[in-house]
């Protein structure tokens, strides 16, 4: 955050220092050259507020206990759009209202779940809809745990990634990227693994 501040600021002196040392000190600015000037610095300053905000959301979240994972799990499934949940068991699963938002996407045909092996939960949501991905034939349980988010659309599709770090889950998003590409291929690996 200070380095993006930062640049800004050097931004700013840079644009503000040049257009002191070339404008005419002889003689007082017209109402044109200052409108001019007022708009220049209100489309900077909006400019860096947008990427300011940008950085501050797309920031790693941390959360320190289960239930804060849960709230954020929910709150990113609970939108409509299909999502690809990658895990390795789905203990954070077992809260009875994502439970219920699990159910409810698999209904609609939103919820594609890939894990190691299927299990009670994963057949339940399969009668439902879901698509479950197991791959027991691999005997390897992946450390990745991620959801792609609005799987299959261009505009707003993320992945959010989740890793321990220092006893506390960090969850970052990735818009459409390399990181992003990456997840897609390894799920539509896992498709493509004869069962």
């Amino acid at each position: 955050m200070l380095r993006l501040s930062l640049t800004w600021l050097a931004a700013a002196a840079s644009v503000f220092g040049a257009l002191w040392t070339v404008w005419p000190k002889d003689r007082p600015l017209t109402g044109m050259q200052g409108a001019g000037l007022a708009l220049l610095g209100a489309v900077f300053v909006l400019a860096a507020y947008a990427d300011i905000r940008d950085h501050v959301r797309h920031q790693p979240k941390r959360y320190k206990t289960d239930g804060e994972v849960n709230a954020y799990m929910f709150r990113r499934i609970s939108k409509g759009g299909r999502v690809v949940v990658f895990t390795r068991d789905h203990t954070w699963a077992q809260n009875p209202k994502i439970l219920d938002l699990l159910f409810a996407k698999a209904r609609r045909n939103e919820l594609a779940i890939c894990l190691p092996a299927n299990t009670d939960l994963t057949r339940q949501l399969r009668s439902q809809g879901a698509e479950i991905i197991a791959s027991p034939q691999l005997s390897y349980t992946p450390g990745a745990r991620f959801t792609i988010i609005n799987d299959g659309r261009i505009a707003d599709a993320a992945v959010a990634i989740g890793r321990q770090v220092d006893g506390v889950q960090v969850i970052e998003e990735f818009p459409v990227d390399p990181v992003f590409a990456v997840t897609k291929d390894l799920v539509e690996v896992l498709r493509r693994v004869p069962v």
